[in-house]
């Protein structure tokens, strides 16, 4: 994972698409773009949603190590000037986004860059899903040490409460913010990943006094809170330490983690599916129930229904003829 500087462009031109959609009895057409998250090749998320949406096709052109403003060259290249894409032919059109976390470092220029990919989007005829980064850090990671893993977070909420629509323009964007947010740089549907069961809302808290000696001698706290006056400083240490000893409540489950602390496994993404799923539109005709039953099928290369191997019978009695058995079907192999 990369941040702020070397993220933002991944040091290449990205190409222009030349994809197009395929399937023909499904008239709505959704594309992610996204990081590497978004990018999952066995069981995303995009794929979930594919399998249990009848009326949506779903094309991911996510791609790892790109920031907010690498993906929205991206879904410039990728998606408006594909001339593929027919959009004039479809029921309708939707830009699934998530991404921002390669850039997290700079919240504000994120959520100004993810603000101007969705105001493209829908400038194109695009209605626009946004899904906010989900739960990340790790007590190995020396980023989430100390003040800085407040630091950490506190950049991470600004972009989630972004497209969430929790913030002002002054406080999303900065002082380049206006008095209101434009048309169409907030998403249509909003998804909050980071409060979401991917998070480990049950974890132990961290133990208080190794806790209260690391902020104590962080250097960039004590700069801050001398800032504050001197009434304030107190309450406002407190509210860090408080930040810091719920932590661990804000990594991902582990049981749902990849191979590190920010990609989720196929579970997780299931649960990213679940997550969003209630909020999809009914023209996707989405069956949410249906999540549950689905596991990745490597030979077929896509999500599958578990098909239960029938149960056991006890022998029958010596005088009974057993019946002739059938012939099971295999269960699809887990990834």
């Amino acid at each position: 994972m990369m941040f702020a500087g070397g993220a933002q462009a991944s040091g290449e031109q990205q190409p222009i698409g030349t994809w197009r959609f395929k399937a023909d009895d499904r008239p709505v057409k959704a594309v992610v773009v996204g990081g590497s998250v978004a990018a999952w090749p066995r069981g995303g998320f995009g794929q979930f949603i594919e399998a249990i949406c009848p009326r949506v096709e779903v094309k991911n052109r996510a791609k790892a190590r790109l920031g907010a403003r690498a993906l929205k060259k991206r879904f410039e290249r990728q998606v408006l000037r594909n001339r593929r894409l027919k959009r004039d032919e479809y029921e309708s059109t939707w830009l699934i986004f998530m991404g921002g976390l390669n850039s997290v470092g700079t919240p504000r220029m994120t959520n100004r860059d993810v603000a101007a990919t969705l105001k493209r989007a829908h400038e194109r005829g695009f209605k626009t899903i946004g899904l906010t980064v989900g739960p990340w850090g790790a007590e190995h990671d020396k980023r989430w040490r100390g003040g800085s893993g407040n630091r950490y977070q506190n950049k991470t909420r600004l972009t989630v409460d972004f497209l969430m629509g929790r913030l002002t323009p002054q406080q999303a964007f900065g002082r380049s913010g206006g008095e209101s947010f434009l048309a169409g740089q907030l998403p249509d549907i909003a998804v909050d990943l980071y409060d979401s069961g991917l998070r480990d809302a049950d974890a132990a808290l961290r133990d208080e006094a190794p806790t209260r000696r690391r902020l104590r001698y962080d250097k960039e706290l004590r700069r801050a809170l001398r800032k504050l006056p001197k009434e304030e400083q107190g309450g406002a240490m407190e509210r860090e330490v408080s930040q810091a000893l719920e932590m661990p409540r804000w990594f991902m489950k582990k049981e749902l983690q990849a191979f590190d602390h920010i990609h989720p496994n196929m579970e997780g993404h299931r649960v990213i599916a679940q997550a969003a799923c209630p909020s999809l539109p009914e023209t996707w005709g989405c069956q949410c129930a249906r999540l549950p039953e689905l596991t990745w099928d490597r030979k077929a290369r896509a999500l599958l229904p578990v098909i239960a191997l029938p149960a056991r019978e006890s022998a029958p009695p010596a005088e009974t003829p057993a019946e002739e058995p059938g012939t099971p079907v295999s269960e699809p192999v887990a990834p």
